[in-house]
């Protein structure tokens, strides 16, 4: 390279420098920055050992150092866990994945593999015998529709605020959203919000921008689509939508008619989150935690009815709820899967999710079928264990609450 014009070779290290921010923005600013907190901690933990935290064959056996301190973040003791509480084996398999990464990056072999790629032994039978320690995982439920209409029908009666939150767990619900697609996050993660200017009306044929449109056309649609921009597992320009749903209060339709109705009156700029809400004194931005709290108040009140612990909901709850309803109605598992963008077969990136045949009555069949019964310690409902016999398909354990579920 030294024997290069310095032309060429300012110019290769200029695309050099492109690749680097092309490779870097793979991976959410969330995952960078969980990935370098971890290592901060590992060269603290190897700094007070008087180790290299490259972990050079001349040091200290490298496995041991790595088996330490996963016990030490398990138990709370590093930079990392600040929360000081034991944490569970797939947190410390994912904290180790962190270092590893980190130093293959700088062109290292990895510590944790072995040559032929697989997880060493030693810290392989260290992560089992932590998950056979792990207590039950809590489990998360479903919402209901019994639960989302009284969510929904608390908030007529309190402010503008509670009302415009009722319309985002109902777009959510029927639109299986993943909490960063409709609600602030914490953290920044692959997730990604709506925005009014991805959202479109059809009435009859005519199409009507929300950004765009009147607004006296923002009212009275009979179908309603959102546009991927950049949000986890889709294709960026596809579309979904639903048809109405024949209830205007539980209605995905009406429900993004009213929330694009208050942004453009607002004066919102067409690039504003789905989650902005101006209650006249300030604008602000609709949380998990905010979703969480509202789904859980509702699943108190009619605990009497679904028989489902308000602490196994939360704002996640709404994804796997609407999907759980479309299970319920018959609708092709493959299709579900399609509509939630779960990561699947290659078959399924063939098939056009926005077309509007397809989805226009999906809206009413899960408004039909969402009060689903679930079987005693699982998530999924007696409803729709014949699709799973169907389809030959083994029914799927219940889902797992983890300390990133809010933010996925």
């Amino acid at each position: 390279m030294a024997a290069l014009p310095p032309s060429t070779r300012d110019a290769f290290h200029a695309d050099l420098l492109l690749v680097e921010a092309t490779c870097r923005d793979s991976v959410s600013e969330g995952r960078r920055a969980g990935q370098g907190t971890t290592w901060f901690a590992w060269e603290a933990f190897c700094s007070e050992l008087q180790a290299d935290p490259l972990l050079p064959e001349h040091g200290p056996d490298p496995l041991h150092l790595l088996q330490v301190f996963a016990q030490c973040y398990r138990d709370g003791r590093t930079l990392k866990n600040r929360s000081k509480k034991p944490v569970r084996a797939s947190t410390v398999a994912d904290a180790l994945s962190d270092i590893g990464k980190t130093i293959t990056e700088l062109g290292l072999p990895d510590p944790r593999k072995t040559a032929g790629g697989s997880i060493k032994q030693p810290l392989k039978q260290l992560q089992v015998g932590m998950a056979k320690q792990d207590p039950p995982p809590r489990r998360i439920k479903p919402v209901t529709l019994t639960i989302l209409r009284q969510a929904v029908e608390m908030a007529q009666l309190k402010s503008e605020w509670d009302r415009e939150l009722a319309n985002i767990l109902v777009i959510a619900f029927y639109f299986l959203c993943r909490p960063g697609e409709y609600a602030q996050l914490r953290v920044v993660t692959r997730s990604t919000p709506f925005r009014l200017c991805d959202v479109e009306f059809y009435c009859g044929l005519q199409l009507r921008p929300a950004h765009t449109a009147p607004l006296n056309d923002l009212m009275g649609n009979d179908f309603g689509q959102l546009t991927f921009n950049d949000q986890k597992n889709a294709v960026r320009g596809e579309k979904s939508g639903h048809g109405l749903s024949t209830d205007p209060l539980i209605c995905p339709v009406r429900a993004l008619e009213r929330r694009c109705l208050h942004l453009r009156r607002s004066g919102a700029p067409s690039t504003a989150a789905l989650y902005t809400v101006n209650d006249g004194k300030k604008i602000r931005n609709i949380t998990t935690s905010h979703i969480t709290t509202a789904l859980r108040r509702a699943a108190a009140s009619v605990q009497h009815i679904t028989g489902i612990d308000p602490l196994d909901i939360q704002a996640r709850s709404l994804r796997s709820g609407g999907a759980t309803a479309l299970l319920c109605a018959r609708i092709d598992p493959y299709v579900i899967q399609m509509l939630g963008r779960w990561k699947g077969e290659s078959m399924i990136k063939y098939l056009h999710v926005h077309a509007l045949s397809t989805q226009s009555n999906f809206a009413k069949q899960m408004l039909d079928n969402g009060d689903f019964t679930l079987i005693p310690g699982s998530d999924v409902p007696f409803e729709a264990i014949d699709m799973f016999t169907e389809h030959n398909q083994l029914v799927p354990p219940p889902l797992r609450a983890t300390p990133d579920d809010e933010e996925e």
